[in-house]
């Protein structure tokens, strides 16, 4: 959130900083819209989710690589055009990807239902990191506000 000054030195009330940085430069940058949203999330979240149902030791595999593809994705958005939820789900699909391999290589034991489990956290907390901080706070992060 910006602050800014009044002409009489008082400060005026807290606006979003995202309403000012957002153009269509930076809109045409973002990765988040149209074709490339299919591709690079849309896409993999449809197969990690049929694929939990299918069961079989290939999710080892398929799971990180996917999510890894997914949250790698999300990062270079984050740094393209400064996408809120970007920062956020980033990481987040990288934890997950973590998370599966751990899982598929019996190092980390989820149960019967781990891939189950996996499917929700990604149906719900990317949800949740995608839409609730831009939201409150905007779609983009204005890099010049520290």
């Amino acid at each position: 959130m910006t602050i800014r000054e009044r002409s009489d030195g008082l400060t005026k009330r807290p606006e979003k900083a995202a309403d000012s940085c957002t153009n269509s430069a930076t809109e045409t940058r973002d990765w988040a819209r149209g074709t490339r949203l299919v591709l690079f999330w849309c896409l993999p979240i449809v197969i990690l989710v049929a694929s939990s149902w299918i069961g079989g030791r290939y999710l080892a595999v398929v799971w990180p690589v996917l999510l890894t593809w997914m949250g790698l994705a999300c990062l270079l958005n984050a740094w393209r055009c400064h996408r809120l939820h970007c920062y956020l789900t980033g990481p987040y699909f990288l934890l997950l990807a973590l998370a599966a391999l751990l899982h598929g290589l019996d190092v980390v034991p989820l149960g019967d239902r781990g891939w189950s489990m996996l499917s929700v956290a990604l149906l719900v907390g990317g949800p949740l990191l995608v839409y609730v901080p831009e939201w409150a706070l905007g779609r983009y992060r204005n890099p010049a506000i520290r």
